[in-house]
């Protein structure tokens, strides 16, 4: 019987200033050899595991791999005798025994990275395992702006990549009454011509961020023309997109494009298909749309 199987991917803009696609290449492959174990929330870490290329002949058309998330256990931490009902005595951890390599509550996600673009595809949801883009974007950033890779790279941006669907809601609503618009300086591929665009005019002015706080007159609703359109097209990717305003029925809606990251999902077949075969072209056809 066929097993068709659910894949749910998120995106991420990795982003350097000056960069290439050699110097995005580089940095991930010298962040897989620090194996550094990178701390994210509660008492979950993280750490880079393998990274492989699409073609070996091309390096630079992009790589695949795998990180791990897992719960780090302190042997030395509070611990809980069921047995007694009470805590732990120093004598009952004394009989803790956990080797060093062994790791628990493991679970492994699947990553697509492309040098042109600088997009990082992520496994989201797969077969019951679960990661946010949020833990991601912690565990890449503080990955990539390791100490240790500092001296060769400049500062590392991640930016979780947010829904146009969502962006063209706020556009939509029936009264908008306030628009805000943050950008940090895109570094555009040839084809982006919004990036492109919004880059020099920011490069032309040193400008780093933009803000653009927009408020209708009263009793009115804001109409975005082609400039504000354009900026918030770059802000998805960038920044992000804040607006207020009210439904066709008067309803009072505060949005912001931060909490409604871009998503896609495809199937696959188990019995007859690669995982990581199909996850490759999704995630090509995923980078075609931010080309």
């Amino acid at each position: 019987m066929a097993r068709s199987t659910s894949v749910l991917l998120n995106v991420l803009n990795i982003k350097m200033h000056p960069h290439s696609r050699e110097a995005y290449y580089d940095l991930f492959i010298e962040a897989l050899t620090l194996k550094k174990i990178v701390k994210l929330r509660s008492d979950k870490v993280a750490v880079l595991n393998t990274i492989n290329h699409i073609n070996p002949q091309k390096p630079l058309e992009g790589i695949y791999g795998t990180f791990s998330k897992y719960t780090f256990v302190d042997p030395q931490g509070d611990w809980y005798n069921t047995l007694k009902d009470q805590n732990a005595t120093s004598e009952d951890i004394n009989m803790i025994r956990i080797p060093d390599h062994l790791k628990y509550n493991l679970s492994k996600f699947h990553f697509v990275f492309f040098p042109k673009g600088h997009r990082l595809v992520v496994e989201a949801y797969h077969l019951l395992k679960s990661i946010s883009p949020n833990t991601v974007q912690l565990f890449f950033k503080e990955l990539l702006n390791s100490e240790e890779l500092q001296e060769k790279f400049p500062e590392i941006e991640v930016i979780i990549e947010q829904s146009r669907q969502k962006l063209n809601e706020i556009f939509k609503l029936p009264i908008l009454s306030s628009l805000e618009i943050y950008i940090t300086r895109p570094n555009a591929d040839d084809g982006q011509e919004d990036e492109e665009e919004v880059m020099r005019r920011m490069e032309a002015q040193n400008v780093g961020t933009l803000y653009i706080q927009n408020k209708s007159l009263k009793g009115q609703s804001i109409i975005p023309d082609r400039e504000t359109n354009q900026y918030a097209r770059v802000a998805i990717s960038n920044g992000y997109v804040k607006a207020s305003g009210k439904k066709e029925n008067l309803e009072s809606v505060n949005e912001s494009t931060e909490d409604h990251p871009f998503t896609d999902s495809y199937r696959y077949n188990q019995n007859t298909e690669s995982f990581i075969d199909t996850f490759i072209v999704k995630a090509r056809e995923i980078l075609n749309l931010f080309l």
